[in-house]
């Protein structure tokens, strides 16, 4: 595979697992949370990038990565905990994809890795059925650590070709036809002085039981004083009617059931319902108990809506 060698080279101590994460698993917890909230567990569901499969056994689903040495140890992981519905195939995306599509797809810590990150977003898009949803993280170009020059080694060693600030990867998913039903600015400069600090790095094994509480709030507290270290964005792919409405209803400052009902000529149940998925994504107001909506003007069209609330 292309440029492999580095992967490879990174995964040539990976080891075997002997145990799935739990929740309160410190090292997982901020990405659980968001997590947990989008997936569901009887869904179609495909991790890329998935590494060692840590997260891809908690969910149990088909994980894919550019490493043999990765998914040859995930296998053997699965085949340890007698996990029967999983597996794990070796796959250079986005030159080269599964076959399915999915109801849900995580692509954590994968895409400031690959050289056109705009491809992979077309492929994921393309890869979810209509309605389904996607998890992206990755690294922040305002982490602390990287703003002080303390994470370009890191950043070399692992493959990073680039970083993010939340609005450009916001505008680059929805130049890819997603629409963002959540952002957030995530991790905060302890728990990523740890994860890049070699010698730090071995306390994390120690945190667990409340300890991981208490080091999550005292490093959440610190995001909003100095800057977050990783960014995570849910995405959804929205179907065409959907996208028909939301083109709609930007020329609108009020809109209604009735209105739905009567441009798109479909019933008043599927009409409440799309009206209430404009609502959610931030393009109308909340139901407000009155026959019509507000159209809110501050939303971004860019083609899909822009988001509003966090994950």
């Amino acid at each position: 595979m292309k440029n492999n060698k580095l992967y490879e080279d990174y995964h040539t101590n990976t080891s075997v697992q002997f145990k799935i994460i739990k929740e309160n698993n410190f090292t997982y917890k901020l990405i659980l949370q968001v997590l947990n909230k989008y997936l569901k567990s009887e869904k179609n569901v495909l991790d890329i990038g998935c590494g060692a499969g840590t997260l891809t056994m908690y969910m149990a689903v088909l994980g894919i990565d550019i490493s043999e040495k990765a998914v040859h140890a995930a296998q053997k992981s699965a085949e340890v905990l007698d996990l029967k519905n999983i597996s794990f195939k070796a796959v250079e995306f986005p030159n080269e994809v599964p076959t399915d599509t999915y109801d849900f797809i995580l692509c954590s810590e994968v895409i400031e890795h690959l050289e056109n990150d705009t491809l992979a977003l077309k492929k994921i898009y393309q890869l979810l059925k209509p309605e389904g949803i996607a998890m992206i993280t990755t690294p922040s170009i305002n982490a602390p650590m990287y703003r002080l020059g303390l994470a370009n080694e890191f950043d070399k060693r692992v493959g990073h070709l680039r970083r993010y600030t939340l609005d450009a990867l916001a505008l680059k998913c929805q130049k890819a036809g997603f629409t963002i039903i959540g952002m957030k600015k995530n991790e905060g400069i302890l728990r990523n002085f740890l994860f890049l600090n070699p010698i730090a790095g071995k306390f994390i094994r120690f945190i667990k039981f409340f300890l991981v509480d208490v080091v999550t709030y005292l490093d959440n507290a610190t995001v909003p004083l100095f800057g977050e270290s990783d960014l995570i964005v849910v995405l959804e792919k929205s179907s065409d009617l959907f996208c028909e409405a939301a083109k709609y209803v930007s020329s609108l400052k009020m809109v209604s059931v009735k209105m739905i009902q009567e441009q798109f000529k479909i019933g008043n149940a599927s009409s409440e319902k799309l009206l209430e998925q404009l609502a959610q994504a931030g393009f109308v107001e909340p139901d407000n108990g009155l026959e019509q909506r507000k159209v809110n003007q501050s939303a971004i069209f860019l083609p899909i809506l822009k988001y509003k609330g966090s994950p």
